[in-house]
């Protein structure tokens, strides 16, 4: 409406398909998409002096959606369906020729937008990206003994415990993926155990919690368990290799909760361990640049 273009949508359509949270990503739709709409214009040209009718304009333009949800995004074959359901059906009130050209330029305009801002704006790889992950699952380790605390004196919202639980394991799943498939070797194998040691310490913290939150430890041992909660918040987040462990110096009444933090506390320590095994990694030290933010 603002500036009396025809299918202007199309632009930040493109734009917003050529986005991706990472850079490696964004890079190759860039190269993807543009392939994908000329084959697309180019497969529209042939098939529409074929659909002399308005039904079978239509029936192609079901048959070419039918395909194109079936494709994979991100490749250059979904583009070709998607560009040629948009030109079929947008060609009912324009003519073929100028529809096809501006498809081109709206989706060679939305590449070179995308690419200053991947460039100069927001130029985050996927190393950066699974570095600002790992070190995402240390801090909502950190934010869950927080909770935990709170509800030794107060009633805590289980929409707080699921909201993290949630987004610890959306981040772990991208994390396994970035080392199954960038990591190999010895590399993947140790930043796995780390992953998998994680997964491990932030279960047996959920059961902490949970035991806590039921009301099994005793009124006079709340003290002793919100100095220890306090104490592994800081020894999670921001990890320090060097720091020893928090040691468990005596047992609960209740011998879930004694045995679920005795087992906390044994991978929390190998979690360090593992830790210091990779922390000249690069990818570590950008996690130790980001936590002092």
């Amino acid at each position: 409406a603002i500036s009396h273009a025809t299918q202007v949508y199309w632009f930040p359509l493109n734009a917003f398909l050529l986005l991706q949270p990472s850079f490696e990503d964004s890079e190759h739709r860039l190269v993807t998409r543009p392939i994908g709409t000329a084959l697309g214009c180019l497969l529209v040209a042939l098939a529409e002096p074929f659909l002399p009718t308005v039904p079978m304009q239509f029936a192609f333009a079901f048959l070419m959606m039918f395909f194109m949800y079936c494709s994979t995004p991100g490749t250059w074959v979904q583009p070709i369906f998607s560009t040629s359901f948009a030109l079929i059906l947008a060609s009912m009130s324009m003519q073929d020729n100028t529809l096809i050209w501006l498809r081109i330029a709206y989706v060679i305009t939305a590449v070179l937008l995308v690419s200053v801002i991947n460039l100069f704006f927001f130029p985050t790889t996927k190393e950066k990206q699974f570095a600002l992950n790992l070190r995402r699952l240390f801090q909502l380790h950190a934010s869950y003994w927080e909770i935990a605390r709170r509800s030794l004196s107060q009633n805590v919202d289980l929409h707080e415990y699921n909201e993290l639980l949630t987004e610890f394991h959306m981040i772990y799943a991208q994390c396994r993926e970035y080392i199954q498939k960038e990591l190999p070797g010895e590399t993947g194998t140790v930043y796995h155990e780390l992953l998998v040691t994680l997964w491990k310490t932030f279960s047996e913290l959920e059961q902490t919690a949970s035991l806590m939150q039921t009301g099994l430890a005793e009124q006079d041992e709340y003290p002793v368990l919100m100095d220890l909660t306090m104490q592994l918040q800081k020894e999670i987040f921001p990890p320090q290799p060097t720091t020893p462990s928090v040691a468990l110096h005596r047992d609960f009444r209740d011998k879930d909760l004694t045995y679920v933090l005795t087992q906390y506390m044994r991978n929390s320590g190998h979690l360090r361990s593992l830790y210091s095994q990779v922390a000249s990694n690069t990818l570590i030290f950008k996690i130790k640049e980001l936590a002092r933010k």
